[in-house]
């Protein structure tokens, strides 16, 4: 279930297309944030759900005191 860029943009309540490549990045990292996590069953609906808050957090919140923990965790994902 490939979570698209429009219904992304329904979550985040954008109407505009200025975001788009934005949205469109954030959409891929969530896939691989997951998949690095090791989740499996990309056809859920807790999949969509999940890689839908990833976003809205990744979009609503680019500059945050909790970046430094959230790269940490992508960082060991990484390694």
């Amino acid at each position: 279930m490939a979570l698209t860029l429009e219904e992304a943009k329904e979550y985040l309540r954008i109407d505009g297309d200025e975001d788009d490549n934005l949205v469109s990045f954030f959409i891929s990292a969530a896939a691989k944030h997951m998949e690095n996590a090791g989740v499996k069953d990309t056809e859920s609906d807790l999949y969509k759900m999940a890689a839908l808050i990833y976003i809205a957090d990744a979009y609503e919140n680019r500059t945050t005191a909790n970046s430094g923990t959230k790269i940490a965790g992508i960082i060991l994902q990484l390694r």
